[in-house]
């Protein structure tokens, strides 16, 4: 197992969200983040073991408690096979 952990910015949608799959499927352990509370607990749920964490990253303070809470919350992925 992989293990790095990737955080992903703009991660419930799109490039973000097919990013994260994409570093998820090669056994990373993967922080999702994004402003959109509910659409990042959809797209974290596709995500065995992903960490999802609102936060806008256009307010410092909330990167700062974004990375804390990664570095503390973060989990290896489950896989299974």
């Amino acid at each position: 197992m992989n293990d790095t952990v990737a955080r992903i910015t703009g991660a419930a949608r799109g490039i973000g969200l097919a990013t994260a799959a994409l570093f998820h499927a090669e056994g990373r352990r993967i922080v999702m983040l994004d402003r959109d509370a509910e659409e990042l607990a959809d797209a974290a749920a596709t995500l065995p073991g992903a960490l999802a964490i609102t936060c806008d990253v256009s307010i410092p303070q909330q990167v700062a408690q974004a990375i804390k809470d990664g570095q503390t919350n973060i989990r290896a992925p489950r896989h299974s096979g």
